[in-house]
């Protein structure tokens, strides 16, 4: 798949989904969340990068809270393999510069042997770094476009590829004729979602209409009527749960009450209690965080309330945070398989990631499989609705693109790219 050009519109996807946010938060990203102290022996040492401040605060301020839960709960159960896991957290607040200079101090002075959990939005910063280093980074915030388009980026969850084509078919099929979607302003990148929106809009057989909003305007009236006058009867607010609960207001307000659709990552707590989101139509890259009918999701709140006391409820127990323990899950699995020590390498580690065959985390994730030397696209999806103010999965099963949806879009994405 040729992606020279169209990177860019992963890239304004991952930005549009995990939410753009004009406010900052404080993090704890810097200590090591491991326990491993009380366990006898060398460590095994990973590390893991986090947004958790900055910009994007909002939405990934707790995201690095899974991979730190999984720390505690394996250490406490023995170890991994009967040793302790040293997790070092970086938080690079969104910055490139910060991003790059993390990775180094993991790789070249913590000697970590994967990257895990990987919550970062500037992740494309250190992606040349580490794949001179040969280092893994194992899952996490798989919308981001590194784990598209690297082979040394392991994805424990769909791509915004995958999981935007999902939005569109799934808004069609429960009766929309025409999909609109306000993204955001603040970015030239978020514009790119319009064009990967066409072309997706004709494959599946959907009209489209776009605009866009900035969280600085006083209200979003103007752009509601515009949809409403285009006949747009399922509305994508690619924007942060802040600015999606004011614009679905407004809307509201102008008479106009489309079918709410979107990307599960930056669903938080006040689009969940707002009537406005009421059977919204949402598609994630992994399982609904809330739906303890997926094995792998029972044991992740197990551990957050075990390990995180308070986390679940939360303004920022989004599905960014199982991301980060999908990572860890992954990263686990990839240890069994070579039944990892302290005295392994990062070619171990890579070893048991391509050792894995159809590899689910528990259902925490599309059927993973890893080729040396390319990345992976896991090509499934998940689809959750808002049901009584309430976050619940339609199902506990992923959606899948079948062989012949994957090659259209095989072939749509090469002739975008030129």
């Amino acid at each position: 798949m040729n992606v020279k050009r169209w990177v860019t519109l992963v890239a304004c996807l991952a930005v549009s989904t995990t939410g753009l946010a004009a406010c900052s938060g404080d993090s704890d990203g810097g200590d090591d969340a491991s326990n491993y102290n009380s366990l006898e022996g060398d460590p095994i040492v990973i590390g893991t990068i986090c947004s958790c401040s900055g910009v994007q605060a909002a939405a990934l301020g707790k995201s690095a809270e899974g991979v730190k839960a999984w720390t505690k709960q394996i250490n406490d159960a023995g170890g991994l393999n009967g040793h302790p896991v040293k997790l070092i957290a970086k938080d690079d607040g969104g910055d490139p510069a910060e991003a790059l200079q993390a990775a180094k101090e993991l790789v070249e002075e913590e000697k970590v042997i994967a990257i895990v959990g990987d919550m970062s939005v500037a992740d494309g910063a250190f992606q040349e770094y580490v794949e001179g280093k040969q280092i893994p980074v194992v899952g996490g915030l798989a919308l981001e476009k590194s784990f598209l388009v690297s082979p040394f980026f392991f994805a424990s969850g769909s791509s915004a590829v995958v999981t935007t084509y999902g939005i569109m078919k799934e808004a069609k099929a429960a009766g929309a004729s025409k999909l609109g979607t306000l993204y955001c302003a603040e970015s030239p990148l978020c514009a790119e979602v319009d064009g990967l929106g066409q072309a997706f809009g004709q494959m599946i057989g959907i009209e489209w209409q776009s605009g866009k909003i900035s969280a600085t305007q006083p209200n979003y009236t103007a752009q509601c009527l515009s949809m409403k006058e285009g006949g747009v009867d399922a509305l994508f607010l690619a924007h942060n749960a802040t600015v999606g609960v004011r614009a679905a207001s407004d809307c509201t307000k102008a008479g106009y009450q489309p079918r709410a659709v979107g990307q599960l990552n930056p669903v938080a707590p006040q689009m969940i209690a707002s009537t406005d989101f009421e059977g919204a139509l949402l598609i994630g890259a992994n399982a609904t965080h809330t739906d303890d009918n997926v094995p792998g999701v029972k044991e992740f709140l197990h551990a957050v309330e075990a390990y995180e006391s308070g986390l679940t409820k939360d303004a920022q127990f989004t599905l960014p945070v199982i991301q980060s323990w999908a990572g860890a899950k992954l990263f686990e699995a990839a240890a069994t398989e070579v039944k990892l020590t302290p005295e392994s390498t990062s070619a171990d580690v890579l070893e048991g990631l391509y050792s894995l065959k159809d590899e689910t985390l528990g259902g925490l994730s599309a059927p993973l499989n890893f080729t040396k030397g390319k990345p992976a696209f896991p090509s499934c999806y998940f689809v959750a609705t808002i049901e009584d103010k309430a976050l619940v999965a339609k199902q506990s099963e992923p959606v899948c693109l079948d062989a012949e949806e994957l090659g259209a879009m095989g072939q749509l994405l090469q002739t975008m790219a030129g």
